[in-house]
Protein backbone atom coordinates (compact mmCIF):
# COMPACT_ATOMS: atom_id res chain seq x y z
CA UNK A 1 0.00 0.00 0.00
CA UNK A 2 1.23 3.45 -0.55
CA UNK A 3 2.14 6.08 1.85
CA UNK A 4 0.30 8.90 1.92
CA UNK A 5 2.14 12.05 2.33
CA UNK A 6 0.24 15.38 3.24
CA UNK A 7 1.38 18.54 1.34
CA UNK A 8 3.75 16.47 -0.72
CA UNK A 9 3.85 19.02 -3.16
CA UNK A 10 4.82 21.79 -0.35
CA UNK A 11 6.87 19.41 1.06
CA UNK A 12 8.88 18.95 -2.50
CA UNK A 13 9.38 22.16 -3.04
CA UNK A 14 10.23 23.35 0.44
CA UNK A 15 13.28 20.38 0.06
CA UNK A 16 13.78 21.56 -3.10
CA UNK A 17 14.75 25.10 -1.98
CA UNK A 18 17.04 24.19 0.78
CA UNK A 19 18.77 21.87 -1.30
CA UNK A 20 19.50 24.45 -3.82
CA UNK A 21 20.25 27.17 -1.63
CA UNK A 22 22.04 25.56 0.39
CA UNK A 23 24.35 22.81 -2.39
CA UNK A 24 24.08 24.70 -5.28
CA UNK A 25 21.08 24.26 -8.70
CA UNK A 26 24.15 21.77 -9.97
CA UNK A 27 24.52 19.34 -7.32
CA UNK A 28 20.52 19.37 -6.33
CA UNK A 29 18.88 16.50 -8.44
CA UNK A 30 15.22 15.44 -8.57
CA UNK A 31 16.90 12.07 -7.43
CA UNK A 32 18.74 14.32 -3.64
CA UNK A 33 15.30 16.06 -3.75
CA UNK A 34 13.41 12.39 -3.68
CA UNK A 35 15.50 11.18 -1.34
CA UNK A 36 14.85 14.12 1.28
CA UNK A 37 11.66 14.03 0.71
CA UNK A 38 11.73 10.03 1.35
CA UNK A 39 9.93 9.28 -2.09
CA UNK A 40 10.69 7.41 -5.27
CA UNK A 41 12.00 10.15 -7.78
CA UNK A 42 8.81 8.69 -9.96
CA UNK A 43 6.79 9.84 -7.44
CA UNK A 44 8.51 13.29 -7.65
CA UNK A 45 7.61 13.31 -11.38
CA UNK A 46 4.06 12.79 -11.01
CA UNK A 47 4.04 16.73 -9.23
CA UNK A 48 6.73 18.64 -11.37
CA UNK A 49 8.50 17.22 -15.06
CA UNK A 50 11.64 18.16 -14.02
CA UNK A 51 14.52 19.90 -12.26
CA UNK A 52 14.03 23.34 -13.72
CA UNK A 53 10.08 23.18 -13.44
CA UNK A 54 10.26 22.34 -9.37
CA UNK A 55 13.10 25.08 -9.02
CA UNK A 56 10.68 27.49 -10.79
CA UNK A 57 8.16 26.48 -9.00
CA UNK A 58 9.21 27.70 -5.56
CA UNK A 59 10.86 31.21 -7.24
CA UNK A 60 7.22 31.78 -8.71
CA UNK A 61 5.73 31.09 -5.09
CA UNK A 62 7.83 33.34 -3.78
CA UNK A 63 7.75 36.18 -6.59
CA UNK A 64 4.35 36.30 -6.27
CA UNK A 65 4.60 36.68 -2.28
CA UNK A 66 6.93 39.66 -2.90
CA UNK A 67 4.68 41.15 -5.71
CA UNK A 68 1.37 41.06 -2.86
CA UNK A 69 3.86 42.55 -0.49
CA UNK A 70 4.48 45.19 -3.15
CA UNK A 71 0.96 45.98 -3.46
CA UNK A 72 0.12 46.27 -0.26
CA UNK A 73 3.04 48.52 0.82
CA UNK A 74 1.71 50.93 -2.40
CA UNK A 75 -1.55 50.85 -1.35
CA UNK A 76 -0.91 52.24 1.86
CA UNK A 77 2.10 54.46 -0.12
CA UNK A 78 1.00 58.40 0.91
CA UNK A 79 3.03 59.51 -2.26
CA UNK A 80 4.68 58.24 -5.83
CA UNK A 81 8.49 58.13 -4.14
CA UNK A 82 7.15 55.76 -1.05
CA UNK A 83 4.97 53.63 -3.51
CA UNK A 84 8.03 53.24 -5.98
CA UNK A 85 10.54 52.58 -2.84
CA UNK A 86 8.10 49.80 -1.62
CA UNK A 87 8.52 48.18 -5.18
CA UNK A 88 12.02 48.93 -5.02
CA UNK A 89 12.62 47.03 -1.41
CA UNK A 90 10.52 44.36 -2.59
CA UNK A 91 12.16 43.49 -5.68
CA UNK A 92 15.72 44.29 -3.56
CA UNK A 93 14.58 41.43 -0.94
CA UNK A 94 13.69 39.02 -3.73
CA UNK A 95 16.89 39.50 -5.28
CA UNK A 96 18.82 38.91 -1.78
CA UNK A 97 17.01 35.97 -0.77
CA UNK A 98 18.08 34.67 -4.60
CA UNK A 99 21.65 36.09 -4.92
CA UNK A 100 23.23 32.44 -4.65
CA UNK A 101 20.96 30.97 -6.92
CA UNK A 102 21.57 33.97 -9.26
CA UNK A 103 24.83 33.75 -9.03
CA UNK A 104 25.06 30.16 -9.73
CA UNK A 105 26.25 28.50 -13.15
CA UNK A 106 24.64 25.84 -13.39
CA UNK A 107 21.21 27.98 -12.94
CA UNK A 108 22.25 30.39 -15.33
CA UNK A 109 22.95 28.35 -17.98
CA UNK A 110 19.42 26.13 -17.69
CA UNK A 111 17.60 29.33 -17.52
CA UNK A 112 18.91 31.27 -20.19
CA UNK A 113 16.41 30.57 -22.80
CA UNK A 114 13.71 31.35 -21.02
CA UNK A 115 15.39 34.91 -19.79
CA UNK A 116 13.73 37.22 -22.39
CA UNK A 117 10.46 36.10 -21.99
CA UNK A 118 10.67 35.86 -18.14
CA UNK A 119 12.20 39.20 -17.81
CA UNK A 120 9.35 40.74 -20.29
CA UNK A 121 6.52 38.70 -17.24
CA UNK A 122 8.22 40.40 -14.33
CA UNK A 123 8.52 43.63 -16.09
CA UNK A 124 4.82 43.26 -16.87
CA UNK A 125 3.68 42.63 -13.28
CA UNK A 126 5.32 45.20 -11.35
CA UNK A 127 4.41 47.67 -14.01
CA UNK A 128 0.80 46.89 -13.03
CA UNK A 129 2.26 47.68 -9.17
CA UNK A 130 3.62 50.54 -10.41
CA UNK A 131 0.37 51.78 -12.92
CA UNK A 132 -1.78 51.89 -9.83
CA UNK A 133 0.47 53.86 -7.93
CA UNK A 134 0.92 56.40 -10.76
CA UNK A 135 -3.05 56.54 -11.48
CA UNK A 136 -3.52 56.79 -8.42
CA UNK A 137 -0.99 59.75 -7.35
CA UNK A 138 -1.89 61.69 -10.75
CA UNK A 139 1.37 61.13 -11.90
CA UNK A 140 3.29 60.59 -15.36
CA UNK A 141 0.02 62.32 -16.90
CA UNK A 142 -1.16 59.03 -17.51
CA UNK A 143 1.45 58.13 -19.99
CA UNK A 144 0.87 53.89 -20.17
CA UNK A 145 5.09 53.88 -21.08
CA UNK A 146 5.96 54.84 -17.68
CA UNK A 147 5.53 52.49 -15.61
CA UNK A 148 6.40 50.18 -17.94
CA UNK A 149 10.22 52.36 -17.74
CA UNK A 150 10.17 52.44 -13.97
CA UNK A 151 9.85 48.69 -13.70
CA UNK A 152 12.57 48.39 -15.74
CA UNK A 153 14.72 50.70 -14.27
CA UNK A 154 13.92 49.39 -11.01
CA UNK A 155 14.81 45.69 -12.07
CA UNK A 156 18.08 46.58 -13.34
CA UNK A 157 18.86 49.05 -10.99
CA UNK A 158 18.00 46.79 -7.89
CA UNK A 159 20.64 44.18 -9.42
CA UNK A 160 23.20 46.69 -9.17
CA UNK A 161 22.37 47.06 -5.36
CA UNK A 162 22.05 50.65 -6.33
CA UNK A 163 20.68 52.66 -3.31
CA UNK A 164 16.85 54.16 -3.88
CA UNK A 165 17.85 57.74 -2.86
CA UNK A 166 20.08 57.44 -5.98
CA UNK A 167 17.52 56.14 -8.17
CA UNK A 168 15.22 58.52 -6.73
CA UNK A 169 16.78 61.45 -7.51
CA UNK A 170 16.77 60.59 -11.53
CA UNK A 171 13.23 59.06 -11.23
CA UNK A 172 11.37 61.80 -9.99
CA UNK A 173 12.04 63.93 -12.77
CA UNK A 174 9.84 61.99 -14.85
CA UNK A 175 6.33 63.20 -13.26
CA UNK A 176 7.32 66.79 -13.53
Amino acid sequence: MPKIIDNLEETILQEAKKQVMNNGYSATTVRSVAKGCGIAAGTLYNYFPSKDVMVASFMVRDWMAILESAKRAVAGAKDMREATEAVYRSICRYREAYSALFADSGAVRSSAGAFTLRHAQLRGQVAGILAEACARFDAGGGDDFLPAFLAESLLAWSNEALPFEQFWNTAKKLFS
